[in-house]
């Protein structure tokens, strides 16, 4: 059980090892911490989400594992942004594509994600349109999607940092100077 550098070497210290019983009661309290962290953080953070679950879909190493009925599934949870016909055609398009063909593929275990899919939305045919853009679209919206809502919460504290008493009862007399 790691507790940080700075507590293992205090436990080993030789004068410490007189009090056995009290490092032992440590120990069964940090790993009981760690057991009611683990609960929480499955508790509050959905990992069991199917749409979470079913992000997988992003990593560009991972397009021949998904079927394009896994990724219109997941574009059916974010109604309106995409045709089911073109997503269909166009990632069977990339599925049977030379991994070389797609963009910075070359070495498609370390690309980077955003990357990869904004590349594919540049991708374009002999004819200059734009080979994947239903695909793109999807796959950029979803990685647009916030991670928290902090920024919502941010907001919010800076809006009761404003509203205080004094600016509630200003009529135009008092703010019309300022």
């Amino acid at each position: 059980m790691n507790m940080g550098e700075q507590v293992s070497q205090f436990l080993v210290r030789p004068n410490i090892a007189q009090i056995e019983n009290d490092i032992m009661g440590l120990l069964h309290h940090v790993q009981l911490f760690y057991i009611e962290a683990a609960k929480q953080i499955k508790i509050w953070f959905p990992i069991e989400d199917l749409i979470l679950k079913s992000l997988i879909v992003l990593n560009p190493s991972a397009i021949n594992s998904n079927s394009s009925q896994e990724v219109i599934s997941l574009a059916h949870s974010f109604p309106n942004i995409i045709n089911d016909t073109e997503l269909h055609n166009e990632w069977r398009e990339i599925q049977f594509l030379d991994p070389n063909d797609l963009p910075l593929c070359s070495a498609m275990t370390t690309i980077d994600v955003d990357s990869f899919w904004g590349k594919c939305k540049m991708t374009k045919t002999s004819a200059e349109e734009h080979r994947f853009l239903t695909v793109s679209k999807l796959m950029t919206s979803l990685l647009s999607l916030p991670h928290s809502n902090a920024d919502v919460e941010r907001i919010f504290s800076q809006v009761v940092l404003m509203k205080t008493k004094p600016w509630n009862c200003l009529n135009p007399a008092r703010w019309m100077p300022l």
